[in-house]
């Protein structure tokens, strides 16, 4: 090469981009090991959601069941009638439900598994280099398209700029022919965290879960509420039986006594017993009461007898303890049943009334707190994209 060849070259060279080279090269994908703060993004990012959750198929017959407990221990017939419909409902759609959800919960498992692997050798794969969508939930690095678990917003910039992407790959099986790979994070060259959103707060933060946080506000504070106010009722109905005297000549209609009455019980079936050893602790009849023009419908209690040897499906004459308007005694022979208008748990019910009514007004200020953080939490974001100088 003559000297002009060379000094042409040279001043050829001063045009060209430097980094067209580098540019054209593929990136070079590298194992690495995992630190704290990669394998807590890897937790992250196999999360599953909602849907495929263990969570989620354990409120499917969980649900029910709770509000059913809830129901019998307040003594609240709306939710015991919609507990008992959602166990029926339950019954016939519950192997179908379950299906589809072990079918989301497994697919979850299998799309997440290169992540898993990762985070139990705590070694994974990492690339750095531009950084492009393929979809909602998929990447292109080079020319290696890479899975991600959840959705993944890749900003303009990240599309020239260098990314680092560490991500996981499974080991072909037999249920699974070829590897999957599955990303644990993105991040741009000023350490900002593309994919996963740090933390678990993103996703509780997302607008779905505030709608979902909102229905569950409405819901829990309707059924706190309905709790506390049966537990209220209670400790008003167990204060004034226990302020109550007897009536005499002078008593007027309204006032807090009580009188003994001639009336009849009939039991109506239901019943439940608790004891040991042959020998019973206390038992609980469901029944009817009559008196006068009056009628009372509920649960009679004795301690130390069982109410189905005594009491029968035909009516029987008994005398009846009525304060007010409703029963709360019956002597049957020389027993004597407390009606379910008086608490048997005791004075416990005003701390039970207490505990609900807090509860209420936790979830009524719930969606309050859950939007205000979520604001907070979108603008501070904004805030730190902004110092860092990524649009």
């Amino acid at each position: 090469m003559s000297d002009q060849e060379a000094t042409l070259l040279t001043e050829l060279g001063r045009y060209l981009d430097p980094t067209l080279e580098t540019a054209a090269a593929p990136p070079q994908f590298e194992e690495v090991a995992l630190d704290d703060g990669t394998l807590a993004q890897a937790r992250t990012a196999a999360q599953a959601p909602w849907y495929a959750s263990w969570v989620t198929g354990a409120m499917i017959p969980g649900a029910p069941l709770l509000g059913l407990l809830m129901g019998v221990l307040g003594g609240i017939s709306p939710v015991l009638d919609w507990s008992e419909f959602g166990l029926v409902m339950l019954f016939i759609l519950g192997p179908i439900i379950g299906i589809i959800w072990l079918a989301l919960f497994t697919g979850h498992r299998d799309r997440v598994a290169g992540i898993r692997q990762a985070i139990s050798t705590q070694r994974a794969l990492q690339v750095t280099g531009p950084v492009s969508a393929l979809g909602e939930k998929s990447i292109l690095v080079g020319d290696r398209r890479l899975d991600t678990v959840h959705r993944i917003s890749v900003p303009a910039w990240a599309r020239t700029a260098p990314c680092t992407v560490v991500f996981g790959e499974s080991i072909p099986s037999s249920r699974r022919r070829s590897a999957r790979n599955a990303v644990i994070s993105v991040t741009g060259p000023d350490g900002l965290v593309i994919y996963p959103p740090a933390g678990a707060l993103p996703f509780l933060l997302a607008v779905p879960s505030l709608i979902a946080s909102i229905l569950l506000s409405l819901a829990f504070t309707s059924a706190f509420n309905a709790q506390s106010q049966a537990y209220s009722d209670a400790s008003t109905r167990l204060r004034d039986i226990t302020n109550a005297t007897q009536c005499s000549a002078a008593s007027k209609p309204g006032d807090d006594c009580w009188t003994w009455m001639p009336g009849t019980i009939t039991w109506e079936g239901g019943y439940t017993r608790a004891g040991s050893s042959g020998e019973t602790k206390f038992s609980t009849c469901r029944t009817v009461l009559r008196w006068g023009k009056s009628r009372q419908e509920g649960d009679v209690r004795i301690d130390g007898l069982d109410c189905t040897k005594q009491l029968a499906a035909k009516a029987l004459p008994v005398r009846i303890q009525v304060l007010h308007s409703y029963a709360i005694q019956v002597q049957l022979g020389g027993s004597t049943y407390q009606t379910d208008r008086w608490p048997p748990l005791g004075r416990t019910v005003d701390l039970l009334a207490r505990v609900f009514q807090l509860a209420s007004l936790l979830w009524v200020a719930w969606p309050f707190a859950h939007v205000a953080i979520s604001i907070a939490y979108r603008v501070r974001r904004a805030r730190s994209a902004r110092r860092v100088g990524i649009p």
